[in-house]
């Protein structure tokens, strides 16, 4: 076995992670640095907030309106295991506030 460290991750849970590999960093980081990021998402919507709000472990993600379009918007909430996704902001507030206090 090398006596080279190697790094550890461990995950549980609804969380989206993602990796690449840059060779060539001692002699050229910029490049190596920007194929390891080539490929990668610009952007994962949702996961860094619901990520960080598992990790806390002090709240938890019940109901959204994530996009501009409905069918997008119930579609990311189904993804994110949301209890109650709506279509539109609109839709949200009327019906959360019609639920008990204890309930939103």
């Amino acid at each position: 076995m090398s006596s080279r460290r190697r790094p550890a991750l461990a995950l549980a849970g609804d969380y989206r992670s993602y990796a690449g590999i840059g060779r060539g960093l001692h002699a050229n980081p910029e490049a190596a640095m920007e194929q390891a990021l080539n490929g990668l998402p610009k952007e994962v919507n949702g996961y860094p907030h619901r990520t960080a709000i598992l990790m806390d472990n002090t709240a938890e993600l019940t109901a959204g309106a994530l996009r501009s379009s409905a069918a997008g918007s119930l579609e990311s909430a189904r993804e994110l295991h949301f209890t109650r996704g709506y279509p539109d902001y609109q839709t949200m507030m009327r019906e959360e506030s019609a639920l008990p206090a204890g309930e939103r």
